[in-house]
């Protein structure tokens, strides 16, 4: 879906995709979080390259970060093994000490980067659980 024109917007649109595993919007006036992301737990390769979105690495579901290291050592290259993330501005500059170069699987350092941000994707779940039952009550008052 790369260069297409699509209406200036969050990512929200794909939140029903939960089986998606490659979303590429490259160069299309996507804005905000990867935030809406967190539930397409199937996400491998993510392309955001020339949009607005410049937030979020701590919402990107669980699986985005483990990449079997049996698989990167043995040189493996299916889609089933990539992880990778696409992306220009302020998530690239987020990202610039954990770049990886010449690794098919993947192009930054995930496990370092989910090391150093513990604490960063602790608060995102944290704050996801809190908006949850949050939900619920409100369904609760108006059930």
């Amino acid at each position: 879906m790369n260069n297409n024109k699509f209406p200036a917007q969050d990512l929200s649109c794909f939140t029903p995709f939960i089986n998606l595993e490659r979303l590429y919007i490259v160069n299309n006036p996507f804005y905000g979080s990867l935030k809406p992301l967190r539930d397409l737990t199937y996400l491998k390769e993510i392309g955001i390259a020339g949009t607005d979105i410049d937030s979020g690495l701590e919402y990107l579901p669980e699986n985005f970060f483990k990449l079997d290291a049996a698989a990167s050592h043995l040189g493996l290259v299916g889609g089933h093994f990539k992880r990778l993330l696409i992306c220009t501005g302020k998530l690239a500059e987020q990202l610039n000490n954990y770049k990886i170069e010449n690794d098919p699987l993947k192009n930054y350092n995930w496990q370092a980067w989910k090391r150093d941000n513990q604490e960063l994707i602790d608060k995102a779940k944290k704050q996801d659980k809190q908006e949850e039952l949050t939900e619920l009550l409100e369904w609760e008052v108006v059930g």
